[in-house]
């Protein structure tokens, strides 16, 4: 494993661990680094969104110079992603929702549907359009059980983020047929 690689796996573990500042701080330095994952990226823009957010860096007792650092890196943090790898559906995500959360923009529901069919697409934008379409969003079942396994295989700030919606917008029973069945 490269010394690069090595620093990743570093940040993924303290944020695993809820180490916030330190996991910021490895994954600042991974992405400084040739030979970067964009997971690398994604998962430090997403965890310097959620610092920003109130309950989250309350529950957490994160200082507010940090918090503020936060605020200002969550998005800059998705441009060098872009400038590095290009577009890419994940980055294309991350930003409507960033800005959907957190700016009050209109729901970006097309846009979503056509981020999930373009080559390369991840399976994360169906925990949005599990979450928001409700009634219909039965039909991205199978897809947000996917990526509910893939989340709880690795419990990053991204992935714990991602876990909470789903879990909140469905019922963690299984159904017949090893879906999960929408709260009515």
């Amino acid at each position: 494993m490269n010394a690069n690689m090595n620093t990743f796996q570093h940040a993924v573990d303290a944020d695993v661990a809820e180490r916030f500042i330190t996991a910021t701080a490895l994954y600042e330095e991974t992405i400084r680094r040739e030979g970067t994952p964009l997971d690398a990226y994604i998962n430090l823009a997403v965890l310097y969104w959620q610092c920003t957010e109130y309950g989250f860096n309350a529950g957490h007792r994160l200082p507010l110079d940090f918090i503020r650092l936060a605020g200002n890196r969550y998005s800059a943090v998705l441009d060098a992603a872009e400038m590095k790898f290009g577009y890419s559906p994940e980055i294309g995500f991350w930003r409507l929702y960033f800005d959907y959360i957190t700016l009050g923009e209109p729901e970006f529901d097309e846009k979503c549907k056509a981020l999930v069919a373009e080559p390369g697409c991840t399976l994360v934008p169906y925990f949005y359009l599990y979450a928001e379409w409700n009634e219909e969003g039965r039909i991205y079942r199978k897809e947000a059980h996917q990526l509910l396994a893939e989340c709880k295989s690795c419990l990053t700030t991204k992935n714990r983020y991602i876990i909470s919606v789903l879990e909140s917008a469905a019922s963690t029973l299984a159904v017949p047929g090893g879906g999960w069945q929408v709260r009515r």
